[in-house]
């Protein structure tokens, strides 16, 4: 029996390659809320079958700063082997004109997904590369679009395919969305105003 503090998330058992067990979930953190007032709880632990921690696994962007785990969505392949996820807040600036956002910008909760192996980030997903969410999202006041965080794409779940790439849902671009595992490009969106299908 381990106690994790006073509050954790997604608690899960899990098996390695070697067949060992483990077990992981994320705990809240100093800081562990971001703009649009939800919680990103900062890191997921990794215990043994005793419970006791054999590592902490936090997001680092392609640049190299570290932004707060995401709840929803985490991965788990082997001891060094996952996928994470995470927001950081950001004022982006390539807005299609056709939303008259205001000063051309807007505030939002930008997703990031990262796989990595052995120390190594195998790729990197960043939802502000994808200027269709902007035009698909339901959640954005244009009009105001810088006054306040807006939580534009809202990932709530991801899991892989029979293909070995990445589904992931998108709340409030009413989409789901296949991202590739070899580069993490956008291979296809299914439903919302980006439909392919």
């Amino acid at each position: 029996y381990k106690k994790p503090g006073d509050n954790a998330l997604d608690f899960k058992k899990e098996t390695n390659s070697k067949g060992e067990i483990r077990y992981t979930y994320m705990p809240y953190l100093d800081g562990a809320f971001c703009g649009i007032g939800g919680i990103n709880p900062g890191c997921v632990v990794v215990m043994d079958e005793d419970y006791n921690v054999i590592d902490e696994l936090y997001y680092k962007t392609s640049d190299g700063e570290d932004i707060k785990i995401d709840p929803h969505g985490f991965i788990y392949f082997d001891d060094d082997h996952y996928i994470l996820t995470a927001y950081k807040d950001i004022v982006v600036e390539n807005v299609p004109k056709e939303l008259n956002a205001q000063d051309d910008s807007a505030y939002l909760a930008v997703l990031y997904i990262q796989e990595i192996k052995n120390g190594e980030v195998l790729w990197e997903f960043c939802s502000q590369d994808y200027e269709q969410f902007l035009l698909a999202t339901t959640e954005v006041n244009w009009s105001a679009s810088t006054e306040a965080c807006y939580d534009y794409f809202h990932f709530n779940s991801m899991a892989i395919d029979t293909d070995n790439n990445l589904l992931v849902s998108g709340r409030n671009i009413n989409s789901i969305i296949k991202i590739s595992r070899d580069d993490g490009s956008l291979i296809w969106t299914l439903g919302g105003k980006n439909d392919e299908f």
